[in-house]
């Protein structure tokens, strides 16, 4: 519930587009008279010359509880603006220094929501850049998508990087936190095969970090248990080798999808500021180039 009341004030009251100065206003108004209401009802805080209304009655606290809410609307407003200009601003600079185009939205990839999980419930996308870099096609962008749970919904923000993956199993690689226990905690790694005690510490490292999972299917995400055939979860467990985990260990804070010959990686949530694109498009395609030179050498050993 609460979630949900944070992300509807949120637009209100910072609207994703530059729209007239009296959206934020209002609905900082608005806000503001919604609380005093609900309060004042539950206190009765309109009894003339009461401690808690100096003003004297509500009506007139109201008028107030207004004018300061537009105010803080109205700031608000205006520095959400301001930091929306400077990112697509500061993107537009990075596009030009990594020599990649620029475009004002990512329409162009919607149809990937049917591939990959992590851009499924599409809401919105802003500020796509796309070249090559290292010989690899990148394409970064900034994504909202809307999605809903047993007890709750809102939007979910995340800067993601799409890149070619030919080769690869379909699998999802996560950042493991305390809530992944039981069927949602992925796919579980043994040492007990390892032949040196730095492949047993590599296991331990990934598995510590990462949660892994691989055909799991529906609009719930990472929140539905993994229901991949003994097939696929062969072939991701083929492909995650200690000399792999170990690479992986370093750059366990990214969120890494292989569907349908891409790859989708985000690293944390929100979007993430410009200056960091070149450094995200950098790392993306060094777990790319760790998986598929698995893979490559999968193939040479066969």
């Amino acid at each position: 519930m609460m979630r949900n009341l944070t992300d509807l004030l949120r637009d209100l009251t910072f609207p994703h587009q530059d729209r007239h100065w009296g959206v934020p206003c209002f609905a900082g108004a608005a806000i503001a008279a919604v609380i005093w209401i609900t309060v004042d009802r539950i206190g009765q805080f309109d009894q003339p010359g009461s401690l808690l209304a100096p003003l004297g009655w509500s009506l007139t606290s109201l008028a107030v509880s207004v004018v300061f809410g537009s105010a803080i609307g109205l700031a608000g407003g205006w520095f959400e603006r301001r930091w929306r200009r400077r990112h697509a601003e500061g993107i537009l600079a990075a596009a030009n220094e990594l020599g990649f185009e620029y475009s004002a939205t990512a329409d162009i990839l919607r149809s990937l929501g049917s591939q990959l999980p992590m851009l499924r419930n599409w809401h919105q996308s802003d500020h796509l850049i796309s070249g090559e870099r290292d010989g690899v096609k990148a394409q970064i962008f900034d994504h909202t998508s809307w999605w809903t749970g047993t007890d709750a919904a809102g939007y979910s923000h995340r800067t993601i990087v799409v890149l070619p993956a030919d080769g690869l199993p379909d699998f999802d690689i996560v950042p493991r936190s305390f809530l992944m226990i039981g069927k949602w905690s992925g796919l579980q790694f043994e040492a007990n095969d390892a032949t040196t005690l730095a492949d047993v510490a590599a296991i331990a490292g990934f598995t510590r970090r990462c949660a892994v999972y691989c055909g799991y299917t529906g609009e719930g995400g990472l929140m539905t248990s993994p229901k991949g055939t003994p097939e696929a979860e062969l072939a991701v467990r083929r492909l995650l080798t200690p000399t792999v985990m170990h690479a992986l260990i370093p750059l366990s804070e990214w969120w890494i999808e292989s569907r349908a010959g891409r790859l989708a990686l985000s690293r944390g949530r929100g979007f993430r500021p410009s200056t960091e694109r070149a450094e995200m498009i950098d790392q993306a395609i060094a777990i790319r180039s760790i998986l598929q030179d698995a893979v490559s050498a999968q193939g040479r050993a066969r």
